[in-house]
């Protein structure tokens, strides 16, 4: 009897329809497609990310380094209103918007070496990350001699991906991390034999509401 069921006519146009293979086929290959898609546009805003925190960092330093030396070409000044001016121009290089404060750390510190050894001259920081002088030990003898001092600048910035959330709360069990983008650049003083910052002490800036959705800078 179950050879004869199986030698029927419907049977057999059952077995050999290929009705809605496609879209089981579609239906197999799209969630691979679609993680795929959503890890390139994840891949691409994050290398973005990193390109305008390198670049930023590049234009801070440029412009620290090139401090105006009003009293003698022998010591750069940097002021309250100039560090604001230059975060400024950080943030506004990162498109920083001001929900983005929180992930955005940046500082600027000044060295030159003098008879007993190496000498900081003012330290700037926004943002809660960096709250000490960056380290200068790695720095060569070349670049931080007795004839020219060294502005030093971080950039930092925590990146937040736009699937974190949905990801961590509704598919991985184990919590995935932000990405922290970094970047350290050095620079001799440019005007003068070196720079001190905000006459050599340290000074602590913090976000303030901008205009259009972008933040500023005050210092203290």
């Amino acid at each position: 009897m179950l050879k004869q069921l199986l030698n029927t006519d419907s049977l057999q146009k059952f077995i050999k329809n290929k009705d809605g293979v496609v879209a089981i086929e579609f239906a197999f290959i799209m969630p691979v497609l679609l993680l795929l898609y959503v890890g390139v546009i994840e891949l691409s805003l994050l290398i973005s990310k990193d390109r305008a925190v390198s670049h930023a960092a590049f234009i801070a330093v440029n412009l620290a380094a090139q401090a105006p030396t009003p009293d003698t070409k022998t010591v750069g000044k940097l002021d309250k209103k100039t560090i604001e001016n230059i975060f400024s121009a950080t943030l506004a290089t990162m498109n920083a918007k001001t929900a983005d404060s929180s992930s955005i750390s940046i500082d600027i510190s000044s060295y030159v070496r003098v008879t007993n050894g190496v000498h900081n001259y003012g330290y700037a920081s926004l943002g809660s990350k960096f709250t000490t002088p960056a380290p200068h030990k790695n720095i060569s003898d070349e670049l931080l001699n007795h004839h020219s001092g060294i502005i030093i600048v971080r950039v930092e910035q925590v990146y937040h991906s736009f699937g974190h959330d949905y990801v961590n709360n509704n598919i991985s069990k184990k919590r995935i991390t932000d990405f922290t983008l970094s970047q350290t650049f050095v620079q001799n003083s440019r005007n003068s034999r070196y720079i001190k910052i905000n006459g050599g002490k340290n000074l602590t800036c913090s976000f303030v509401m901008g205009t259009n959705g972008m933040p500023d800078v005050t210092c203290n």
